[in-house]
C-alpha cells in the first residue's frame, strides 16, 4: 500500500468510507484552486470501475461531503451529466472517474460530455 494512503488513513479523511474493491495504486492528482484534494484510486483491472476517483475534504469542511451529493442529484434530474457516486465517507467521496481532460479542456458538444462519462 503507498504511502499516500497511509496518509489518507491517518489523517481520519477517509474514515466511514467504504471502497468497493481492494486499491492497489493510489495517484495524487493535481489541485486546481480548491481546498479538496483529489487522488486517483486503482483497484484490479477486471473490476468495473477499474479506477475512481477520491475527493477529500479538510476536517474543518466536512459538511461539504453532503452538499457536494445534494447538488451532484439535483444536476442529475435535471439532465446534467456527474460523475457517480460510488462511495461516501465522513470526509470523503469516491466518485466516477472521467479521466484526465478538464472540463474546461473538452469540447463541450453534448457528445463530447458523454464521452466522459460512460
Amino acid at each position: 500500500m503507498s504511502s499516500i494512503w497511509t496518509q489518507l488513513r491517518e489523517s481520519g479523511a477517509i474514515e466511514g468510507l467504504s471502497l468497493p474493491w481492494p486499491v492497489t495504486e493510489t495517484v495524487e492528482l493535481q489541485e486546481h484552486a480548491s481546498t479538496r484534494s483529489f487522488y486517483r484510486l486503482v483497484g484490479d483491472q477486471r473490476a468495473m470501475p477499474s479506477s475512481a476517483v477520491l475527493v477529500t475534504y479538510p476536517a474543518d469542511e466536512w459538511h461539504e461531503v453532503e452538499r457536494y451529493q445534494r447538488t451532484a442529484e439535483w444536476m442529475r434530474q435535471a439532465g446534467v451529466l456527474v460523475p457517480e457516486i460510488l462511495a461516501v465517507g465522513t470526509r470523503s467521496l469516491l466518485v466516477q472517474d472521467g479521466g484526465d481532460r478538464l472540463l474546461a479542456e473538452a469540447d463541450l458538444g453534448v457528445d463530447a460530455l458523454g464521452e466522459c462519462y460512460v
